[in-house]
């Protein structure tokens, strides 16, 4: 049976029973039309509606007392409508201001909530597509910019609530859910940070030969090496158009498979190959273009794979630890080299032959595998606590559906 219909949704707590009641939006909400025309609040005032916060701002804005009264307040527990357009709200979507009380732009409609609720509940009810998007579609005007919401087709629209005590319960239960889900960000924020002060301190400074933190046992000074030196450009082109598995390079996770990176890059199902670049196993490969933002990746893959020709690819010498090299690839040294180096007019380009004059200073071989082994052990702990913190965002999401009717 459809739960939208029977009002009751599918995951419930124990003791609540019976179907959640139907009422018009207009019993619910009310627009308000309180403009800050007497000035009470300032330019300190405005918040955020994309995150009900402090506005951040990245320019300047017209902050004179005529403009300042344009504004609409918003007090806390009010309800801000963005009317812009995305991939989960196609017809805007309502904030619950559970902020503070202040100012936002004219742009935004303001509703008061005029029954007895739950402040937690309301903020995902009042948000969940899933609620409120037949009441949307039947209330807002496309423009070109935003979405345009009038008030009296809203308040015709039926939706369905819960008694107070039940919003009390999934406000309770949703707010553990939130506790959890920020307590795995902070995990994670500390050990990217983490990462990002090791990769200062385990490699010398500029003019010094030895870094600041260094694994005990080692003494010795790091020496100067230029990357020509054990580096070879190993990129040759599939003349013979095998038929290889195609890859691409992103920032965020190096090589993968071009069938899985989206529609960033395309797939090559029935392109011709021939003029693309084999990269063999234990290979680097970068965009020359994209190398400012971390497109660099290394394929220790089994078998040979292809990319793009307007890829570089290269391998090292045996005396070069490549988990080592990643980690330097990572680090402030090389972004340093690569604001040198590239070169162009309206996009910068940072080819191999550049990559070639570049200089590293490297440790002995044992040192470099103690480095390239931390490191890969850090970024395997970032990755478990990204995919916890995305598991407990997609639980989330799940419960919202099953949750609420």
């Amino acid at each position: 049976m459809d739960n939208k219909k029977n009002g009751i949704p599918k995951l419930r707590f124990p003791g609540f029973t019976g179907a959640w009641e139907q009422r018009k939006l207009g019993e619910v909400v009310k627009k308000s039309t309180i403009k800050n025309s007497d000035l009470e609040y300032s330019k300190d005032d405005i918040l955020s509606v994309a995150t009900m916060s402090d506005m951040n701002f990245s320019r300047e804005i017209n902050s004179t007392k005529d403009y300042m009264k344009t504004y609409n307040k918003i007090l806390y527990g009010e309800i801000a409508f963005e009317g812009h357009s995305s991939k989960n709200y196609k017809f805007g979507r309502f904030v619950l201001n559970d902020y503070r009380n202040g100012i936002v732009s004219h742009i935004y409609d303001i509703y008061k909530i005029t029954i007895n609720y739950d402040m937690k509940f309301m903020k995902e009810w009042i948000s969940l597509d899933k609620v409120m998007y037949k009441p949307l579609v039947n209330s807002t005007t496309n423009a070109r910019m935003m979405n345009s919401l009038q008030a009296k087709n809203l308040y015709k629209q039926k939706v369905l609530l819960p008694n107070l005590q039940e919003q009390k319960e999934i406000g309770k239960f949703l707010k553990k859910v939130d506790s959890l889900i920020a307590l795995h960000q902070r995990k994670l924020e500390h050990l990217q940070e983490q990462k990002k002060g090791l990769l200062q301190k385990m490699f010398p400074k500029n003019g010094e030969n030895v870094p600041e933190v260094r694994f005990p046992g080692f003494t010795d000074a790091w020496e100067q090496r230029k990357f020509e030196e054990f580096a070879t450009y190993s990129g040759k082109k599939n003349k013979a158009n095998l038929d290889l598995e195609p890859y691409a390079i992103t920032s965020n996770e190096g090589f993968i498979k071009q069938n899985e990176a989206h529609n960033e890059f395309g797939y090559m199902k029935n392109t011709d190959r021939s003029a693309y670049n084999i990269v063999q196993p234990n290979s680097f490969g970068y965009n020359p273009a994209r190398i400012n933002i971390g497109s660099i990746g290394y394929y220790s893959g089994n078998s040979d794979i292809i990319v793009s020709s307007l890829y570089e690819v290269f391998k090292t010498n045996a005396d070069i630890d490549d988990q080592f090299l990643s980690v330097w690839f990572k680090s402030s040294r090389f972004k340093e080299w690569i604001n040198k180096l590239q070169e162009g007019s309206v996009r910068l380009y940072f080819y191999y032959d550049k990559l070639s004059e570049t200089k590293i200073k490297i440790p002995s071989f044992t040192e470099q595998k103690h480095i390239g082994y931390f490191f890969n052990q850090l970024d395997f702990l970032i990755a478990l606590h990204q995919r916890k913190l995305e598991h407990l965002e997609l639980m989330k999401k799940g419960l919202l559906q099953q949750m609420f009717v």
